[in-house]
């Protein structure tokens, strides 16, 4: 059985990008397993495995190579009060996957609750 989870809308800039987890449950298996995302600008549309590839692939940037080390992002400013980096939303996608993997429903929503604040500083710069 195939389930889709809430839409979620996130203000990047003067756009909006729609993000929709897709899970997959067994007729047996009540617990659903997240199998993969659904986003959207507007215009295209991608559907891959992890979040962070279908964002690359609206963006046409390379997603991070799997297993790469990667810091844990923050929403803190860099020192030199720098805005962050465009790259630490893609670390919070692939946090934001993982807690979902892991069925840690609340760190799901957290994580995109950072994203979407951080995507939101980003769009306002």
């Amino acid at each position: 059985e195939v389930w889709t989870g809430h839409l979620h809308l996130v203000s990047v800039g003067n756009r909006i990008l729609y993000m929709e987890p897709v899970f997959l449950a067994a007729e047996a298996d009540a617990i659903p397993e997240l199998r993969r995302f659904v986003v959207s600008d507007g215009v295209r549309v991608a559907m891959t495995e992890s979040l962070a590839d279908a964002i690359s692939e609206l963006s046409g940037l390379a997603a991070p190579e799997p297993g790469a080390p990667t810091a844990m992002p923050t929403l803190d400013a860099p020192a030199g009060g720098d805005a962050p980096r465009p790259s630490t939303a893609l670390g919070l996608l692939e946090r934001a996957e993982a807690r979902a993997r892991a069925g840690d429903w609340q760190g799901y929503g957290e994580a995109l609750d950072e994203l979407r604040a951080l995507l939101q500083r980003l769009g306002s710069r």
